[in-house]
């Protein structure tokens, strides 16, 4: 008999076991990361993959025999022995779990290993047992269950497919992981970790990269990603040569050497942390300080901008924006992060240009590419060109839009002056204090 008598069955099981696994993963791997790197925003730190130190140096796991394309059922129990069987399922996932919260992996992979056993047809066990492999390092055996999964069921998410990767490369399977990540990235081509392994294995194979895409990453994604070099740098030694990773930093961070990556995480973590707590100025030099060390990417700068910007220094602002523009021949991709200092700093015209500009190059016009035009527009006097975007705006975002009519700024005071505006929705005007004013 194969794996899956009724494949239907096991697929919406996979399905209902995503969620589980993911908030599992998330909370497990979060716990690591911030072991080996100190304390770390909310959002910074990748969800799933990467083991603690103490994990890192985990013997690998003896080469197994691949499996085949069919995994061998385990005969069925008679109905004296179902309950039985039944108690004791419910004791080895109650343990499985118990341990998978408390970070005990080993342990919790253990007893999915007897899941598996005594509910061979349940894709969920192997599913995690699969990640919990990848997590303590036994890459042999995460890619033995991704593969009887991938087999049965025809198919992995992108966020288990890139476990699968992460497997793959510490076991030197290259083209294999390469044919596992493009089926990933077809599915979700802006994935952090799946780019972040592209650029692994375009350095391995001296392949171009899209410099573009990294070049528009903002703060949080650079310093998540150089989290990940840090973690993963010994491996990365090994995948990759000298030249091969100066490259991929290169790539990401820009002129930064393998041995300032960490003087460099650390700046631009502790520049996160300021900006959250609205500490402009040690934002700053925060911000400088990676700068110093060879951090290039134009959001570094545009933050330094936007810090300046709420030190209501606005010429150093415009001039910082304008410059990284004028740099990179203005990417349509940093078009609103610019557009919005400008913004803020009255240099409306020079706002709108930009905005239409990166609009007319494919940017997609989402809902606040949209108002940061309208509020340019309105800026420079012409609430004619704003209001084919206010008006539809007001109907169809109509608790969002009140609360951007209540702020004061010269923008917003000329949108609410327009004798159009108290034909807008009721529900979308501001309280008639702010409207008066």
């Amino acid at each position: 008999m194969t794996l899956l008598y009724c494949i239907s069955r096991e697929k919406i099981a996979y399905l209902a076991w995503i969620g589980f696994v993911y908030v599992c993963s998330c909370v497990l791997v979060q716990a690591a990361d911030r072991d080996a790197l100190g304390p770390i925003p909310p959002g910074i730190m990748d969800p799933l993959f990467s083991p603690t130190a103490d994990e890192q140096q985990a013997p690998p796991t003896p080469r197994q025999q691949r499996p085949t394309r069919t995994i061998r059922q385990t005969e069925q129990p008679s109905n004296d022995s179902s309950g039985l069987r039944a108690r004791e399922i419910q004791h080895h996932l109650a343990e499985a779990q118990t341990h998978d919260r408390a970070g005990r992996w080993r342990s919790a992979l253990t007893e999915y290993q007897a899941l598996i056993r005594l509910e061979p047809n349940n894709p969920s066990h192997r599913l995690r047992a699969a990640i919990l492999a990848t997590m303590v390092h036994q890459h042999n055996l995460a890619d033995i269950y991704f593969t009887e999964i991938h087999e049965a069921l025809g198919y992995l998410s992108p966020n288990h497919s890139l476990a699968w990767v992460e497997a793959l490369l510490h076991l030197r399977e290259f083209e294999r992981a390469d044919d596992v990540l493009h089926a990933a990235l077809t599915t979700a081509p802006s994935h952090l970790r799946g780019r972040y392994y592209e650029l692994i294995l375009n350095q391995r194979h001296q392949r171009a990269t899209a410099a573009e895409f990294w070049r528009d990453r903002n703060l949080a994604e650079q310093i998540r990603v150089a989290g990940w070099i840090i973690n993963d740098e010994t491996s990365l030694r090994t995948w990759l040569t000298e030249e091969g990773l100066r490259g991929l930093i290169t790539t990401v961070l820009g002129d930064v050497s393998p041995a300032n990556m960490r003087p460099v995480f650390d700046a631009l973590r502790d520049a996160w942390t300021e900006l959250e707590r609205e500490n402009w100025q040690d934002a700053i030099t925060q911000l400088r300080t990676a700068q110093q060390r060879g951090a290039s990417q134009p959001h570094i700068t545009l933050e330094i901008a936007r810090s300046f910007l709420n030190l209501d220094s606005h010429s150093t602002a415009t001039l910082l924006t304008l410059s990284i523009l004028e740099a990179h021949s203005h990417p349509p991709e940093l078009a609103y992060p610019a557009a919005y200092i400008l913004i803020g700093t009255e240099e409306y015209e020079q706002a709108a240009e930009i905005l239409q500009a990166a609009l007319d190059d494919g940017l997609e016009a989402n809902q606040r590419i949209q108002m940061a035009l309208a509020y340019a527009l309105a800026g420079t006097g012409d609430t004619d060109k704003a209001w084919p975007i206010i008006a539809p705006m007001a109907e169809e975002f109509a608790d969002d839009f009140r609360g951007w009519m209540e702020r004061d700024a010269p923008h917003i005071r000329a949108i609410r002056a327009d004798p159009r505006f108290s034909d807008l929705p009721s529900r979308s005007q501001p309280s008639l204090q702010i409207n008066a004013r």
